[in-house]
């Protein structure tokens, strides 16, 4: 990997450690930890991390940037994460606050095992089938009020 990829993400709105991809890109044994965080509309916040085997690269982290919604969320369980929202079936859900949206808070690479069952290669596939915004595929429509059809994913741990 090239100096140069890693100082276009010193730049990006893309959340990376440039210093673990440095140090660690191309390396045998390298996995990915994805930081992330829900936040529901009253500013409540959740953070989760998650380690996934395999690399991650910048260009396939440019790949994601382009298809978030809104320029900087996802749909957690459609991509294979764990969601970090209560479900609609939860007691906490709240219809006002709570929605599926997260974002993304830092990826950066590390030696450590993964601890989720999700692969880093199956991450990419998964971003890779969401082309545009419009295809991420929320449980709920919140303006209309009516459940739409669930994902499919199964983003169980390991």
């Amino acid at each position: 990997m090239s100096q140069i990829d890693l100082d276009e993400f010193e730049n990006s709105s893309t959340p990376v450690d440039v210093e673990s991809y440095t140090q660690l890109a191309g390396q045998p044994g390298v996995n990915t930890q994805i930081d992330y965080q829900y936040r529901d509309a009253g500013n409540y916040k959740t953070d989760g991390s998650v380690i996934l085997e395999g690399e991650i690269t910048p260009e396939q982290l440019k790949a994601f940037q382009e298809v978030l919604f809104d320029s900087q969320t996802f749909i957690a369980p459609q991509v294979g994460l764990p969601a970090l929202c209560p479900s609609r079936d939860d007691d906490r859900y709240d219809d006002e606050l709570d929605h599926e949206l997260h974002d993304f808070l830092e990826f950066k690479l590390t030696l450590d095992s993964p601890t989720h069952s999700t692969t880093a290669a199956q991450l990419v596939e998964r971003f890779a089938k969401v082309e545009t915004e419009a295809d991420w595929q929320f449980e709920t429509d919140h303006d209309a009020g009516h459940q739409l059809a669930p994902t499919s994913l199964d983003p169980s741990p390991m």
